[in-house]
Parts: C-alpha cells; structure tokens; sequence
C-alpha cells in the first residue's frame, strides 16, 4: 500500500475589482463612463496638449492602466462615475466649450484642478462627498450640487464670466 500526500495549491487573489471604466472620443468631445465599482481616473492634459485617461488603484480603462486619447482641444468633456466610491481627477484641461461631471451612490469625490472651460457642471448624488477646485478658470459659468449626504466644497482658486451656482453643500473650506 503506497502513502499518498495531500497538497494545496495557493489559488490566485479573489479581490473585488476596482472596475473597468470606458473612455472614447467622438469628434472632440470626450466621454468617461464608470462602472458600479469603486472607480478612481484621472483625466489629465499635459503642455503640449497631449490628453491621457488614467487609472488609479486598480482601475482600469478601455481594460488597460492608461488611454492615450490625442493630442488637441478638446470642445466637451462628459464623465459619469455611475456607483461605488469614485474618484475622479480632471487636471490641466483645456476645453472648448464644457465639462460636465456626475457621480453615483457612494462617497466620492471630484477634483478639477488647473482647467479652462466655459462651462462646468459637477453634481453628486447619494453618500458624502467632496468637491475641490483649484486654479480653474470659467468663461460663463458653473453648477456645483451635493446631494444627499454631507458633502463639502473645498474651493483653492475659481474665477468664471457671468454667474455661478453652488447648492446643497453642508460644508466649505
């Protein structure tokens, strides 16, 4: 009679995935859609007009860690966390026209930093969430909302045209 040994194998990581968020460009407007996971991007355009999506702490874009979208202006920007927590990044744009950006349930946060535009719109919806802006200038006008939960808006530098709209913060800093 032969000794058999019994053996385990270590099986491969059962983490949640951070998502997979999608990012396509028709014509100059530029669309992020995230998923119902905890998603964190950050959008970024460098000097020389390059613009890049990238993922952050494990999220993935179009399946990869970064998108290359091109080199150029950009007319509209339109980002849609969807659910989870989310973090989105918009950082050194420059847009033509506007940007426009919801979350879903969850505690999320928004940070648009160094951008030009004409139009901005952030809105956050269920959870506690957090608005931070620096050095973003506006031609016309933006629309801030929280939502449900507390939520704050965290304001480094913000100049815009004609008006302004911020609703529904429990919170500034």
């Amino acid at each position: 009679m032969s000794a058999f040994k019994l053996r385990c194998e270590r099986l491969e990581d059962r983490d949640t995935p951070a998502g997979n968020v999608t990012a396509a460009l028709y014509g100059s407007q530029l669309y992020i859609t995230g998923d119902g996971y905890d998603n964190a991007v950050s959008t970024q355009q460098d000097a020389y007009g390059n613009v890049v999506v990238y993922g952050v702490n494990g999220t993935l874009i179009n399946g990869q860690n970064a998108v290359y979208i091109g080199n150029g202006i950009l007319r509209d920007v339109i980002i849609r966390g969807n659910g989870g927590n989310d973090l989105i990044d918009v950082a050194g744009l420059y847009v033509t026209n506007g940007i426009s950006i919801e979350t879903g349930n969850g505690n999320d946060q928004i940070k648009i930093r160094d951008v030009t535009a004409q139009y901005i719109a952030a809105y956050s919806y269920g959870g506690s969430d957090a608005l931070m802006t620096s050095n973003v200038q506006v031609g016309v006008g933006f629309d801030f909302k929280g939502g449900d939960g507390t939520d704050y808006w965290q304001n480094r530098g913000i100049t815009y045209g004609q008006w302004a709209s911020v609703t529904e913060f429990e919170g500034f800093v």
